[in-house]
């Protein structure tokens, strides 16, 4: 009985030691935490250039990080890949990345650290045009680089809170903030942040309409830019000195075309894709201006290419972004169904272990219940952490909704650039142009205003699903109707236009998302009935439990192999006779999706066609 009794007691030492070590945490290796450190550093010194480089160092020194339990590393490489997401465009992606690093950062009283990370969330933001949670994050990076006598960062934060201002129409606080930025930077000679700083009293300057002292401004900003390594930088400062001068009606052509082939040159060095496409069209502006129509034409041509190519890297960088996180997600949920696994093993182990001990003695059974109350901790830890995930992926989810939206409301801001000068072209220069020309300008407004629609329609494509109220309204179909139909009969040019409607029923469901529906089916309707006075002609009945609308139009018709395509984004059958963008059947079929319902047509080619929506009857 003795021995059977020290057998237990050695076996219950092990069981002990065995606790012990497994709950024990391995010290930080001091070698480890260097690399980390190493690692990091190049992953912000290439942030900018070669952003696949710095991601890759940047996760290297997470999962090292993690593994010796250094958290500010994990914290650092977090931000830097929250600023890779930002260089691609993913500004959803870039606060995920923000909001982690933050997080670790309050929980080692990281200050330096902080200070960046409020910034950066701020910038995200001030870009989402939520200048009030902007403003917060803004403040608070301040006050802790004040704290710190982070001069240089202090000049970014005090000047960021002046372009809040100066969004929110305070121009005078606008103006406090960027004289203050500026004397900081002045104090220490930073002449990246004098260049800065000064662009923003030229932004300042023109919104006063003071064109004079803007120039002014972007002029010292480029002499500062110039005086550092940033070829971005100085390429952006050089197109704006060159689009201020051509606002001021400066006619200095050779210099202003030496300013445009730098920033071009520079731009291109830098990889700017955006900096060299504006460039290409100041190029072709200035060529016009001087009337050589020839290098118009090569610039533009350039111009196009650029474009195009820009519109690809955004598209690949988003498609990118969306698979790095969805791939993020997918081993987020395998690790922790592993754990989980675990933890059931671990649970049915203790029990068998308690069934056997309870045999040998109370003190033995002790030992069980306390094994089994760290099993069941851990079980409840997992639980929690499962929890924390499937919140976390629902907000990805949500991201990625706001992503193309973003990304819509960014690529606008070129498009008008090209617009307002081609109109300032076509207005000062336009009765010196000869035929040639005049086409030229013509397809350059027509381009702008092609796709200015193109990025409206997907930006509204991208927020319909926030447009869905919590409650769905009764409906009178026919008032809402005649007044569609006769605002697209106005805009289509088409005033004679008849609508025939049967006895319609009143319907639930969203009113402004049921108007953007019939917008765009009575607008293809109409554009696709070449006769004077087209009629298109509403039916309705009941299908069981659902309501059911025929939209029938006499048109061109469409071909039965292109009837299913017609409803995927982008898909235009004639894109030389009739214009579009491609998206309109596609914001249908998402309308009637968020309804839980379904569309489809029947049509056939010289006849017309026949659109049918199935509503639910609730």
């Amino acid at each position: 009985m003795r021995n059977i009794f020290k057998l237990w007691m050695l076996f219950f030492f092990l069981q002990l030691q065995f606790s012990v070590a497994a709950q024990s945490k391995p010290m930080p290796k001091v070698l480890d935490s260097i690399l980390v450190e190493r690692y990091n550093e190049e992953a912000w010194k290439f942030k900018n250039t070669a952003i696949d480089t710095a991601r890759q160092r940047a996760l290297m020194a997470i999962e090292l990080a993690e593994q010796i339990e250094f958290p500010k590393g994990v914290a650092d490489g977090l931000h830097i890949l929250g600023m890779v997401q930002w260089s691609r465009g993913d500004r959803a992606g870039a606060l995920d990345y923000y909001l982690q690093a933050l997080f670790i950062r309050r929980a080692i009283t990281d200050s330096l650290g902080l200070g960046r990370s409020f910034n950066n969330i701020g910038n995200v933001y001030f870009a989402q045009e939520n200048y009030d949670s902007a403003q917060v994050y803004y403040l608070q990076g301040r006050d802790i680089r004040r704290k710190l006598l982070d001069i240089q960062g202090l000049v970014y934060s005090l000047s960021n809170l002046g372009d809040v201002a100066l969004e929110m129409d305070d121009v005078s606080k606008a103006k406090q903030y960027y004289n203050q930025s500026e004397k900081l930077a002045r104090r220490e000679n930073v002449v990246t942040a004098i260049a800065h700083v000064k662009g923003r009293l030229g932004k300042l300057s023109l919104q006063l309409g003071d064109q004079a002292t803007a120039q002014k401004h972007w002029e010292e900003a480029l002499s500062f830019a110039e005086q550092s390594t940033d070829r971005r930088l100085i390429a952006s400062c050089l197109q704006e000195v060159v689009r201020l001068m051509m606002l001021n009606q400066e006619e200095v052509l050779p210099l202003q075309e030496d300013y445009a082939r730098r920033s071009l040159d520079l731009a291109a060095a830098a990889g700017a894709l955006d900096l060299q496409t504006e460039a290409a069209m100041l190029l072709a502006q200035l060529s016009a201006l001087k009337g050589d129509f020839k290098q118009v034409y090569y610039y533009q041509a350039h111009y196009r290419q650029l474009a195009e190519a820009l519109v690809e890297k955004s598209k690949n960088d988003a498609i990118t972004a969306i698979q790095e996180r969805y791939t993020f997600e997918r081993q987020a949920e395998e690790e922790l169904a592993a754990e989980k696994k675990l933890g059931q093993q671990l649970s049915e182990r203790n029990n068998r272990l308690l069934f056997g001990l309870l045999l040998s003695g109370i003190l033995l059974a002790l030992v069980l219940a306390g094994s089994f109350f760290r099993a069941y901790r851990k079980q409840f830890a997992f639980s929690n952490t499962l929890e924390v995930k499937n919140k976390e992926l629902a907000a990805r989810y949500a991201d990625l909704r706001e992503f193309a939206k973003i990304a819509s409301h960014d690529l606008k801001e070129p498009v008008r650039n090209i617009g307002a000068f081609a109109n300032l072209l076509q207005r000062k220069q336009g009765d010196v142009l000869n035929k040639e020309g005049q086409e030229y300008l013509a397809f350059i407004l027509g381009g702008a205003r092609k796709m200015n629609d193109l990025l409206g329609d997907l930006q509204l494509f991208t927020d319909l699903a926030n447009r869905v109220k919590s409650t769905t309204q009764s409906i009178d179909l026919k008032p809402l109707l005649e007044k569609v139909f006769k605002k697209q009969a106005e805009e289509q040019g088409k005033p004679d236009a008849k609508l025939v409607m049967e006895q319609l029923q009143t319907i639930k469901g969203h009113p402004e998302l049921l108007s953007i529906l019939f917008e765009q089916l009575f607008q293809n309707a109409l554009k696709f009935d070449q006769a004077e006075a087209p009629q298109v002609e509403v039916s309705y009945q009941l299908r069981g439990k659902n309501h059911q609308l025929q939209i029938k139009d006499h048109g061109v018709g469409i071909e039965k192999e292109y009837q299913k395509q017609i409803f995927d984004i982008f898909q235009r059958l004639d894109k030389q006779h009739f214009d579009g963008t491609g998206i309109g059947l596609a914001i249908c079929r998402r309308i009637v999706e968020l309804h839980q319902g379904k569309i489809w047509l029947e049509s056939t080619p010289g006849q017309g066609s026949t659109f049918f929506v199935e509503l639910p009857a609730w």
